[in-house]
């Protein structure tokens, strides 16, 4: 791979980043990214294949099995 020079940094547009567990991010300029909500919005998808499965028969054809499907 060719060794391609960077052009030189523009200071007015360099911004910084601090990465954080209350938010995300906060850039050097004050914006705040909030954090992603993975397992929130998951929950609820998560709760109603637990409740499915909890009614089914153990050992039945109708239960799904990890790496069938």
């Amino acid at each position: 791979m060719p060794e391609v020079p960077l052009p030189p940094a523009n200071p007015e547009r360099v911004v910084g980043i601090d990465l954080g567990l209350k938010d995300f991010a906060v850039l050097s300029d004050g914006t705040r990214i909030a954090p992603p909500k993975f397992y929130r919005k998951g929950l609820s998808k998560l709760r109603r294949a637990q409740r499915e499965l909890s009614r089914k028969q153990k050992g039945a054809r109708t239960v799904i099995r990890p790496g069938i499907g």
